[in-house]
């Protein structure tokens, strides 16, 4: 199986279109305004006809607060209580992602401000006679040696590396989709349903060591090999006035909700407020398994099965490098049955376990 960082989300929480026609507007954001963005995992594609917001159990919120500028073009800046950024502008009556601060696409680091040479166009007030909006757009990204996973640091050619710049290229196709609803709490929620696709590749890169060198093809393949091409795929529906979708589906890599609201009307805490959780599934599986750190303490921790005797099957070691961390587990062919799982910190303390189900496809 192939291991996925999760970027929380960064484009795929960005990348929106307007929907509409040249006489709807769309109300612009206010500096003061919020918005409380909740999220959950799911197991099974969703459908938005059959998706209410009162059965799921999102376990906490993130309060988004805009900043605008009106000069030299309206600015829109969403800042959460991490200091992550959403950067937005608009012309001629369109919106635009010029970059953000936030978690990388690539291995998924916190911190790391990342903007457009050419600002992504997210909105035409014509999309549903066009169908579709694409376009591409380079970006470059820096990286501190000592943020690269010991695997690569460790390795004796790159004990004086310092830094890390890629230079990356986004490719994205936003298109109309048609009319779609869902439920919100006791009302129907009606709306314009967009399909988003975003690919993520690097072009070339450069590291430092006592001076900057850039890297030919095949120099440094270990390097290389965390910086692979991401694709990202996820379908949002906009509300009437929308600025922001306010339900979206990620469906690739992983499968998330994101609901947009303008209280907290699940009054549950904010995410920045709690203590670390894990979550493992599905679960019963086929086989394939999934594990996310929310709110995680930096430093590796190893995930075993265990059968039900107590024999230790299979263990992987992780490297949680994100306060939000989701992998793909690379789990062996086990029968089916009843099984044990064990997660335990770099000191070897074990700090969560449960039952493993697998099942037959």
């Amino acid at each position: 199986m192939k291991r996925w960082n999760n970027i929380t989300l960064i484009l795929c929480l960005f990348l929106f279109s307007f929907i509409g026609s040249n006489e709807a507007q769309v109300e612009m954001p206010q500096s003061g305004d919020s918005i409380f963005r909740f999220k959950a995992l799911l197991e099974k594609p969703a459908p938005f006809t059959v998706f209410e917001v009162a059965d799921i159990k999102f376990p906490c919120v993130d309060h988004l607060m805009a900043v605008t500028n009106e000069s030299p073009r309206p600015q829109i800046n969403y800042i959460n209580q991490s200091d992550d950024e959403e950067m937005y502008s608009v012309s001629e009556g369109n919106l635009y992602l010029n970059g953000y601060k936030g978690h990388d696409p690539f291995l998924n680091l916190p911190d790391k401000e990342i903007v457009f040479l050419n600002p992504v166009q997210l909105t035409d007030s014509d999309i549903i006679n066009k169908k579709k909006l694409s376009g591409e757009s380079e970006f470059i990204v820096l990286f501190q040696g000592k943020e690269l996973p010991e695997s690569v640091t460790g390795l004796k050619s790159y004990s004086d590396l310092r830094s890390v710049q890629l230079n990356g290229k986004l490719k994205w196709e936003i298109r109309y989709v048609g009319e779609d609803r869902y439920f919100e709490f006791n009302q129907v929620v009606e709306g314009q349903v967009m399909s988003n696709l975003f690919r993520y590749s690097v072009q070339s890169y450069r590291i430092r060591t006592d001076k900057w060198i850039d890297v030919k093809p095949g120099q440094y393949p270990e390097l290389a090999s965390l910086f692979t091409p991401k694709i990202y795929q996820s379908r949002s529906l906009f509300a009437e006035d929308d600025f922001l979708p306010s339900l979206e589906f990620i469906d690739y890599p992983y499968r998330q909700v994101v609901y947009n609201a303008k209280r907290n009307v699940k009054q549950i805490p904010f995410c920045d407020d709690l203590k670390m959780g894990i979550q493992v599934f599905p679960n019963p599986t086929y086989g394939d398994l999934n594990i996310q750190f929310n709110n995680a303490v930096k430093q590796e921790y190893t995930f075993e099965i265990i059968d039900i005797i107590g024999r230790k099957l299979w263990s992987e070691k992780l490297y949680v490098n994100a306060p939000v961390f989701l992998h793909e587990l690379d789990m062996p062919v086990l029968s089916k049955g009843v099984y044990l799982y064990g997660i335990s910190n770099s000191k070897g303390q074990r700090i969560a376990s449960s039952r493993l189900i697998i099942v037959e496809p």
